[in-house]
């Protein structure tokens, strides 16, 4: 369906994902509308969509909106866990990109929402833009108070003529996208220095967890990861498969029992970005950049260190570059 073919009365659409809940959610294709018509700068607009969020790129800006799902790893069901998520998703990436993250920005109801046939029902807000947190304890302190995240954004909070929330980012080059530059034999032995140096950096100023990590948290996490894959109803992997690779890793997990309990210890389980693939890389401004660092679940963005480096490492070998997976964990 074209964009123009949608009114305001589909605007605001009751939760899809099969859950209880009073909230509503905002029909992105009236987002892309806004934003294509919003004076947000020159250059291609493209929507993608992924099963958690859409993201919205307009001239030089990105914008993100979450949808309204809840699922075994992630709630975002309430308009309420949407802000606050969509907060603690700025604060944490800032730590790592503080460059590319620029704050939030309210969709806000206008009078005549549902009256007039064709007409964008909400308008954008002003771009709010929090106090970054150097991170460490202060930052670990603020994720955990759900009042003190609602004050970072003053009245815009409760304001209940906001009907959404954007995570607003500057635009980077697809093609300085580390998977990208793998892929095209263009990623350099000074981008891979430049994300392990980057990685350190974060990793050296995170707070210790002592809460968080260990055998049984990543048995609990992996378990809710099969669940998953049991429940999609196109699953390429058959239940006898799945209860081979569960069984596997699992005593993989408690055959390393002591060493993991060893190393939350020794303060090695820190919040880390959490989803570091090559895709959430990216060259910009002349810095390595990671981003879209789990904001979502603590049981994810709260791990060993070394596994946070592992997701790169790992991407780095299936993209055929070996050496500089050797060297980023050297």
């Amino acid at each position: 369906m074209g964009i123009s073919d949608d009114s305001p009365d589909r605007a605001l659409q009751a939760d899809t994902d099969g859950s209880p809940s009073s909230d509503r959610r905002i029909d992105p294709v009236l987002v892309a509308q806004l934003l294509r018509g919003g004076g947000q700068g020159e250059g291609p607009f493209v929507h993608i969509e992924t099963h958690i969020s859409h993201v919205f790129l307009a001239g030089a800006r990105a914008f993100k909106l979450k949808k309204a799902v809840r699922l075994p790893f992630l709630d975002y069901s309430t308009l309420e866990a949407r802000r606050r998520m969509a907060l603690r998703e700025l604060l944490i990436n800032r730590l790592f990109a503080p460059e590319l993250y620029l704050g939030l920005m309210p969709l806000v109801r206008e009078s005549r929402c549902g009256t007039e046939r064709g007409a964008v029902p909400f308008t954008l807000g002003p771009l709010l833009m929090p106090q970054t947190i150097a991170g460490g304890q202060d930052l670990e302190a603020l994720l955990s108070d759900p009042e003190a995240l609602d004050a970072l954004l003053g009245e815009w909070a409760g304001d209940n003529q906001v009907c959404e929330w954007l995570v607003v980012m500057r635009r980077f080059a697809d093609q300085d996208r580390f998977d990208r530059l793998a892929s095209a034999g263009g990623l350099q032995a000074a981008d891979v220095s430049g994300l392990a140096d980057a990685l350190a950096r974060y990793h050296q100023r995170s707070a210790i967890r002592r809460d968080l990590g260990g055998p049984e948290v990543l048995a609990r996490g992996f378990a809710d990861v099969v669940a998953t894959l049991e429940s999609l109803p196109d699953s390429p992997w058959s239940a006898s498969e799945l209860a081979k690779f569960s069984e596997g890793v699992m005593s993989r997990i408690e055959q390393a029992a002591p060493r993991l309990d060893a190393r939350r210890r020794h303060g090695r389980v820190r919040r880390c970005h959490g989803d570091l693939h090559l895709a959430n890389v990216c060259r910009f401004e002349g810095h390595v950049r990671a981003f879209d660092a789990i904001e979502f679940s603590d049981r994810i963005g709260v791990i060993d260190i070394a596994h946070d480096a592992a997701f790169a490492v790992m991407d780095l070998i299936a993209h055929h570059h070996p050496r500089a997976a050797s060297h980023l964990f050297n």
